[in-house]
């Protein structure tokens, strides 16, 4: 064979190789310039970037309220997953107590409130007879199985909206993951199998794992990163839970060093430093050191971790419902 045949397919393989990371690249530069157009069914990539303080503060209130009349959200989870929600709990309070970020199943019947079934192990509840935790427990299958049960059961609330959270994500079989999310999506988006259309039509958010103090190269990374090129490939809603914890709120970097879950990395502890002289907001009724008061962090339940962990995964949490009612991000 020709030197020049041979060097064709060479540039030619690079080529294809590359072409999905550069797409990731450009949808990363673009969620954090707010050059995108998405739709509610586009891809969204929700990562350290849209978990400051700051981040929560510049959604537009009318974002916040379309999320809460529209997005009818099951999320199913155990003591990792509980992060997000723990936040979740005082974050009005945090926020001035004006109702504005609350949520639960008294949404089903009031705009006001964000429709949130909060499934602490047992996803489904009476609605399901499939047992499933997390996705992996207590295998890697039962919560695709459980997930279509929810579903498909005739006094399932409307759920329009599934998110699903690893515990540890080490050992599991990534491809089966999101060999079964691509088989409820293409099930549950408008014209598929289970005859929804645009106006029913289920969003389904994929989910990285926790940290593990094992680094850039440990399993744990690895297997993160099989899930971020799959949805930087088929342009998927992603909430990077592993990305949000490599970061302090100053967005300097630790899964380098080491971090795990907890906070700690090789040399410290990023939450413990960060709160090092900043105002704290000790309970949901310390109403003197909320952010309208200049709080800078609050404490709420943070299994596994510290509550200004808890705190960011929250803020990404609202961000990630903006965006999934329509809203473009900045």
């Amino acid at each position: 064979m020709k030197r020049k045949t041979i060097f064709s397919i060479i540039l030619i393989c690079i080529v294809v190789v590359s072409i999905p990371a550069i797409f990731w690249i450009i949808n990363t530069q673009n969620e954090g310039t707010g050059d995108n157009n998405h739709t509610v069914s586009g891809s969204y990539l929700i990562n350290h970037n849209h978990a400051h303080l700051e981040d929560l503060k510049s959604i537009p209130i009318e974002w916040i309220e379309e999320a809460k009349e529209n997005l009818n959200i099951a999320y199913g989870h155990t003591s990792h997953g509980s992060q997000l929600t723990s936040g979740m709990a005082n974050l009005d309070a945090f926020m001035g107590g004006n109702k504005i970020y609350i949520y639960g199943p008294d949404g089903a019947t009031n705009d006001s409130i964000l429709e949130f079934y909060d499934f602490n192990g047992g996803f489904g509840g009476v609605l399901t007879t499939t047992s499933a935790s997390d996705l992996g427990n207590p295998n890697d299958d039962a919560w695709a199985a459980a997930t279509e049960e929810y579903l498909d059961h005739p006094n399932n609330p409307g759920t329009n909206v599934i998110v699903w959270s690893w515990c540890n994500i080490a050992g599991h079989n990534i491809t089966r993951y999101l060999s079964h999310m691509e088989n409820l999506i293409s099930a549950y988006s408008a014209g598929g199998s289970k005859g929804r259309n645009s106006t029913n039509q289920v969003n389904f958010v994929f989910m990285t794992g926790h940290v593990d103090g094992q680094g850039i190269n440990g399993t744990n990374n690895l297997q993160n990163g099989l899930i971020r090129e799959h949805c930087a490939m088929y342009n998927r809603t992603l909430y990077d839970f592993a990305d949000i914890e490599s970061y302090d709120p100053d967005d300097n970097y630790y899964l380098d060093r080491n971090v795990n879950d907890g906070c700690y990395y090789t040399g410290g502890n990023w939450a413990l430093e960060w709160i090092i002289g900043k105002t704290e907001m000790i309970t949901s009724s310390d109403t003197a050191n909320n952010e309208f008061n200049g709080g800078d962090w609050y404490q709420c339940g943070a299994a596994h971790t510290h509550p200004l962990n808890s705190n960011l995964k929250a803020y990404a949490s609202w961000y990630l419902f903006a965006r999934l009612a329509g809203w473009e991000g900045n």
